[in-house]
């Protein structure tokens, strides 16, 4: 690269890495490709590099890819000079750290998510625990009245249940972010989880087995969530599960979707939400903490009546399909 930012040799490399053929890359300027946050930032390296003459190492930046998704990469610049010992060119030596920045984002996210999970569960199992102590309070008045102490009774186990359910929810919780997020295999996922679960008669399409996601090492409960409401709330409809994929842009659309009642218009949102449900409320608030780690959203856009589609919107970079 000249003095000025012009690419006068380009690796066959930059292929492999951002997709360009290196003819397109030749002669033209290093800012044409970077992101414009990072573009000031570049400009400063690389004078220092002139001014001081020496090599410079450390340069992180976004860079955009031919598809248009920006990767980060780390470069290594040095001073080329000619035969009078004049600075006339750079040599950089560029390497991909996009995976590295997606784990370290989800790591800081994760160890947010745990500071705020503390509170959460101390807060609800403390509820509970008083709701115990005063249904056990009202037990001792009504030991003459079988019938009364029944229901009491059942309250009680209701609200052991509950609080059994809020335990399992933090130690599922307190393993969300503990490993760094992996490329997984949807296709393998998928099967897996119908595998473990009573879908007798309903036929599940497991997707694109090529298929490819940077995501937390919980993803797979994701799924299990989605597969296990399903069959659970269409009991007797449902006859088929499918999981399938389109681009939206630059980004992935994965959906689950199901034959069964659908969710109605006013739930869609809130069924996210902690403690909304059926049961305990927890599976589609954890199920939305997980994919979030990794920056993959979650809506349901079902239609009421026809069934429930679950839609995950994956970012570049974060998917794949790899070759097998």
């Amino acid at each position: 690269m000249t003095a000025g930012g012009m690419f006068t040799y380009v690796s066959p490399k930059v292929t492999e890495q951002l997709g360009y053929d290196p003819g397109e890359v030749l002669g033209a300027s290093f800012s044409s490709f970077i992101h414009p946050d990072d573009l000031e930032t570049c400009r400063r390296f690389a004078q220092e590099t002139i001014t001081t003459g020496v090599k410079k190492s450390g340069l992180e930046y976004r860079i955009r890819h031919r598809n248009g998704s920006w990767q980060w990469h780390s470069t290594t610049t040095s001073p080329i000079r000619d035969a009078d010992g004049r600075i006339v060119a750079l040599l950089g030596i560029c390497r991909d750290i996009t995976e590295r920045k997606t784990t370290e984002r989800a790591l800081r996210l994760a160890n947010k998510k745990l500071g705020l999970l503390v509170g959460i569960t101390r807060h609800d199992i403390r509820n509970q625990l008083l709701a115990l102590k005063g249904y056990l309070a009202v037990s001792k008045d009504a030991l003459g009245d079988p019938d009364l102490l029944a229901s009491y009774i059942a309250s009680e186990e209701r609200i052991a249940d509950t609080i059994a359910h809020q335990i399992d929810f933090s130690r599922d919780y307190n393993e969300l972010g503990a490993g760094a997020p992996t490329w997984q295999n949807l296709h393998r996922i998928v099967t897996g989880v119908a595998a473990r679960l009573p879908v007798g008669a309903v036929r599940v399409d497991a997707g694109d087995p090529k298929l490819e996601v940077l995501a937390d090492p919980l993803l797979e409960k994701v799924f299990y969530n989605l597969f296990d409401n399903a069959l659970k709330y269409g009991k007797g409809m449902i006859t088929a599960i499918r999981v399938s994929a389109r681009t939206a842009g630059e980004n992935l659309v994965l959906s689950v979707e199901d034959d069964g009642g659908g969710i109605g218009a006013g739930e869609k949102t809130r069924i996210f939400e902690k403690g909304v449900g059926k049961n305990t409320g927890l599976g589609l608030y954890l199920s939305r903490e997980i994919l979030s780690i990794t920056g993959i959203a979650i809506t349901e856009n079902g239609e009421p009546g026809k069934g429930a589609r679950f839609e995950m919107t994956v970012p570049a970079g974060m998917f794949r399909f790899a070759c097998r």
